[in-house]
C-alpha cells in the first residue's frame, strides 16, 4: 500500500549507507542523466553529488537534481557554486530550460532553489512514489532568457564573504 506524504524530516534522509548507495546507483544507471561527484578544490576530497537528470535534448530542457552534500560543506557556498557552474554549462550548450524539482515538503531545498534564482512554478500532487509513499513535487525553473540576470545574482552571491560567526 502507498502511504500519504510524511513530515519534512522524512523527505531526504538516508538512514542507512545501503539506502544512499542504492539511490546513487539509480542515478548512475539513469538512461537520460549524468551523475557527478563534487570534489573540494582545497582537500581534493569528495564532498557531494550533483546530477543532470531527465535530459530531453530535443526539447532543450534538463533537470538538475539528486543533489547531496556532506555536512562538511553544508551551509557553505558549495551548492551555489555547483549550481552556477552547471547552469552556465547547460545554457552555454543551448539549453532553454533548467529545472529543479524537490519533495514539496523539503523546505530547505525549496529555499535553496529560490535563493539561487529558480522561479517556483507550482506543486504537482502525487507526482512520484518513493519509499512506498506518495510524493508531491515542487517545480522550479530558470529559462535561457532569464539566465543573464540570474547569473549576475549568483556571481554576486559567490563574491560576497560569508557572515562572521
Amino acid at each position: 500500500a502507498v502511504e500519504a506524504p510524511r513530515s519534512p524530516s522524512s523527505t531526504s534522509c538516508f538512514c542507512l549507507q545501503a539506502e544512499f548507495a542504492a539511490d546513487q546507483k539509480r542515478c548512475l544507471d539513469a538512461p537520460n542523466g549524468l551523475c557527478m561527484c563534487i570534489v573540494d578544490k582545497e582537500t581534493n576530497e569528495p564532498v557531494g553529488v550533483y546530477n543532470f537528470m531527465n535530459n530531453v535534448p530535443a526539447m532543450l530542457k534538463i533537470e538538475v537534481g539528486g543533489i547531496w552534500f556532506s555536512p562538511i560543506v553544508q551551509r557553505t557556498k558549495a551548492n551555489l557554486e555547483a549550481t552556477h557552474l552547471a547552469c552556465k554549462y547547460l545554457f552555454g550548450l543551448g539549453y532553454q530550460r533548467v529545472e529543479w524539482k524537490c519533495n514539496a515538503l523539503n523546505e530547505r531545498s525549496r529555499k535553496s532553489a529560490l535563493r539561487m534564482g529558480f522561479k517556483f512554478e507550482g506543486v504537482q500532487d502525487a507526482h512520484l512514489i518513493i519509499k512506498n509513499r506518495r510524493r508531491d513535487t515542487a517545480w522550479f525553473r530558470i529559462l535561457a532568457d532569464e539566465w543573464p540576470e540570474v547569473e549576475a545574482k549568483q556571481l554576486e552571491m559567490l563574491q560576497t564573504p560569508p557572515p562572521e560567526k
